[in-house]
């Protein structure tokens, strides 16, 4: 009991001298909370923790395998000449069905169960290494979705029929109607086809899922241009002169670790995945110019997004966002701040609620990934996360570490708790007021620099430039 009562000691001496750096950094601002205690309950030496910057993996258009990025975090895999047995494929639905019609069904009717011996057949061998080191890396997940795939190929097509000569994206998603998991798919695919063969302009995307329609599905044809259909709506056997399978959403540089693996986020990719996006819906930030006093606030309320959504269980939502309002206009009558449903709107109307906005508030959940959406302004960008969840807590402060200018984030801990419903109490707006308070002020000055206090901090701070040393 004495050993373990030293080495928790020793454990908060290493956190109280990391402090004690991060208060004399300039950067202190941009080391997210959580980011100290979750190296420390993963058993990671973090002092000699050396992270590689995050990269998208390097595969080739004229070659046949799979290959990791710089980091081991993501993986992606290309072969040519390959024919797909859609009978070896087996899944219960088809997929793309209207949501009324399939509503209380199990999500086991939309998940592929088992990919036979032969479902995929390539010109060239998989390497028996690469997929025993995805088959590791996938070990601890409730549904592999990529060594399964790989597991079903076989070498030597004799296929010699016309193959389809646009590539052909195969992609297993999850969460289809979450936009967290729609992100991490969408990086993910973005970094397995068009930063990797700049010159090609249109993929094929098939999804190896049977799930009914979803909010997010039309994404896909207008990012990628070409056809986006589910895999059992295709022929039985089907040759593709070019397949890509991504890696899936839960082996992303966007997570903050997946394994042991970790890399540090390099904004300019997220930069160029984002302009991407945006020029797909025809959005120019430069024609829609961001308010440096506009409030969004994620008005999160039931609503039916998938068969299963439960409308009188509905979690994370505060009744009374209203009242939030209500008090900031009091105090700040110049703002304009709007209780958003993201839900609500056409994809295209998101992109350009959030690219316009100075602050975002919201429960936490997947409507905060809409923080990667605000504007890449000169001024600094703010996100308040409500009741951060334990189990993604420092998942949002990861998405800030994204933005190629500075943007804040911070994680109030309130009444409601984490994970519930309820109302905000009186003393949990005003802290909100005043933390917008202070932004609003503080970025008016161009004398003054807006930071927050150490990493996990919740308070902002408003300094002269030139004292921030």
């Amino acid at each position: 009991m004495y050993g373990f009562g030293v080495f928790v000691f020793f454990l908060y001496s290493i956190a109280l001298y990391k402090v004690a750096q991060m208060s004399k950094d300039t950067s202190s601002e941009l080391i997210e909370p959580g980011a100290l205690f979750d190296d420390i309950a993963s058993g990671q030496d973090d002092f000699a923790l050396v992270e590689k910057d995050c990269s998208f993996p390097q595969i080739s258009s004229l070659s046949s395998g799979c290959s990791f990025d710089d980091s081991n975090v993501s993986v992606a895999c290309v072969f040519q000449k390959t024919t797909v047995d859609t009978t070896k494929i087996l899944l219960t639905n088809e997929g793309g069905e209207d949501l009324k019609g399939v509503m209380k069904q199990p999500e086991d009717v939309e998940i592929v169960s088992s990919y036979l011996s032969g479902a995929f057949n390539a010109k060239d061998k998989v390497d028996a290494t690469i997929v025993s080191k995805i088959n590791e890396l996938e070990s601890d997940q409730f549904r592999p979705l990529l060594g399964p795939i790989l597991s079903s190929f076989q070498m030597g097509s004799s296929f010699e029929k016309e193959c389809t000569s646009v590539p052909t994206v195969f992609l297993s998603r999850h969460g289809y109607v979450n936009l967290r998991h729609t992100i991490f798919d969408l990086l993910n695919v973005y970094g397995a086809t068009y930063a990797a063969f700049p010159h090609v302009n249109m993929f094929n995307v098939a999804f190896l899922d049977a799930h009914p329609e979803g909010s997010f599905d039309s994404i896909w044809s207008k990012v990628f241009k070409g056809d986006v259909y589910h895999i059992k709506k295709s022929p039985p056997i089907q040759c593709y002169s070019q397949i890509i399978l991504p890696s899936p959403w839960y082996m992303s540089p966007l997570l903050t670790s997946y394994s042991s693996s970790t890399c540090t986020p390099v904004p300019k990719l997220m930069d160029s995945f984002l302009t991407t996006l945006y020029s797909s819906y025809h959005i120019d930030e430069s024609l829609y110019p961001s308010s440096d006093e506009r409030v969004v606030i994620i008005n999160r309320q039931p609503y039916i997004g998938h068969p299963r959504s439960d409308m009188e269980n509905f979690p994370r939502v505060v009744s009374n966002f209203q009242d939030l309002k209500d008090s900031l206009l009091e105090e700040m009558p110049q703002l304009e701040v709007i209780l958003a449903r993201p839900e609500t709107l056409r994809f295209k109307d998101q992109l350009l609620l959030f690219q316009s906005a100075s602050v975002l508030i919201g429960t936490s959940g997947s409507g905060l990934t809409n923080l990667l959406l605000l504007p890449n302004s000169p001024k600094t960008t703010l996100s308040i996360e409500l009741d951060p969840q334990s189990s993604s807590y420092s998942q949002y402060p990861r998405f800030a570490q994204w933005k190629t200018t500075k943007h804040i984030h911070l994680q109030l801990q309130t009444n409601v708790q984490e994970g519930n419903s309820g109302t905000l109490d009186a003393s949990f707006i005003n802290e909100i007021v005043n933390l917008v308070q202070e932004h609003q002020s503080c970025e008016k000055d161009p004398s003054k620099v807006l930071t927050k206090e150490y990493s996990w901090g919740k308070k902002l701070i408003c300094s002269p430039k030139n004292t921030t040393s």
